[in-house]
């Protein structure tokens, strides 16, 4: 859809289209959006049908510090694999999403922007 065309041309600026994939949903279809920054380390964002961006993949680096901070003491010694940023209200706050390896396990939880461990997800 055009709407979606949009958002992705304009999140992805300068940076390099690696794949569009189309999620079927009986609620409204969702795009997986790869790129490829000119720091070449790949991410993704989704998009849904009507154009909003849902979430953008982002890097520990790109987290507000009170996040961050809350983020690495929930890991501790394990390892980051995946952190988006949502932009859909949830509770009013748009939340990461942290995908890590932990204590030999997957864990999935969420921090608001301003450090507030949100919640295990699993």
């Amino acid at each position: 859809p055009k709407a979606v065309q949009t958002t992705i041309t304009t999140t992805l600026a300068r940076n390099t289209l690696i794949s569009v994939d189309e999620d079927l949903d009986p609620g409204g279809n969702i795009y997986d959006v790869v790129m490829r920054p000119a720091n070449g380390r790949e991410r993704s964002f989704t998009v849904s049908a009507d154009g909003s961006l849902l979430t953008e993949e982002v890097f520990i680096e790109q987290v507000p510090v009170a996040a961050r901070n809350t983020i690495t003491a929930q890991v501790g010694n394990g390892k980051i694999i995946e952190i988006d940023k949502s932009y859909v209200l949830d509770t009013g706050v748009k939340p990461f999403e942290v995908h890590a390896w932990k204590d030999g396990k997957e864990v999935d939880f969420s921090v608001g922007p301003g450090g507030k461990f949100l919640g295990l997800d699993n």
